[in-house]
């Protein structure tokens, strides 16, 4: 597929999911963020906290990780895409990183992307329609993610062409510092 098809796909999918799950729905979000938030699924189950599954086809806690035992799984049905969001308020916090490592073994047409919630807006992390080892991802966020009552990040994986075909993620980190603000005291 040429490289502009796949810029249609993530663009469609972004719509879509905006369309499925809009920032206001982000209720259910993290208020305790201390500047870190780290999960590697260890516990065998998705904190509903943090953790939304919006679709038909949920993403689930499997059993192939990139450490330990335990990573997220997509369900891996080729006619509905598997999103999982991650709420998190980053209130109070700036200087905010994501890492995350993901694996999709198999090729997935319409990809497998993750992406973050500015405030009004989708901002792409990472796109690929397949990765046949464990691959991780790392970035510095773009101011608009600190101090945002509304952060959430989303993990979507749509095979598209054949059943059973997954996508997993783990060892999901957020990292922030905390604002400071000045006062003059006299």
């Amino acid at each position: 597929m040429e490289k502009g098809g796949k810029v249609v796909i993530l663009a469609f999918a972004l719509l879509i999911a905006s369309a499925i799950m809009p920032a206001s729905a982000f209720a259910g979000s993290l208020s305790s963020f201390n500047g870190r938030f780290f999960d590697g699924f260890e516990t065998g189950q998705f904190n509903t906290t943090v953790w939304t599954n919006s679709t038909a086809s949920p993403w689930k806690i499997g059993t192939t990780a990139y450490q330990g035992t335990y990573s997220a799984e997509s369900s891996g049905d080729k006619a509905a895409q598997s999103i999982l969001y991650l709420n998190l308020s980053t209130l109070g916090y700036q200087n905010i990183s994501i890492s995350f490592y993901y694996h999709v073994p198999s090729f997935i047409a319409n990809g497998f992307n993750a992406s973050w919630w500015n405030g009004s807006e989708w901002k792409n992390l990472v796109y690929t329609t397949q990765e046949t080892s464990w691959a991780l991802f790392q970035a510095n966020l773009t101011a608009d993610a600190g101090d945002n009552p509304n952060f959430a990040v989303m993990f979507n994986s749509w095979p598209g062409i054949a059943t059973n075909r997954k996508t997993y993620i783990d060892n999901v980190n957020v990292t922030g510092t905390a604002s400071v603000s000045y006062t003059h005291l006299r």
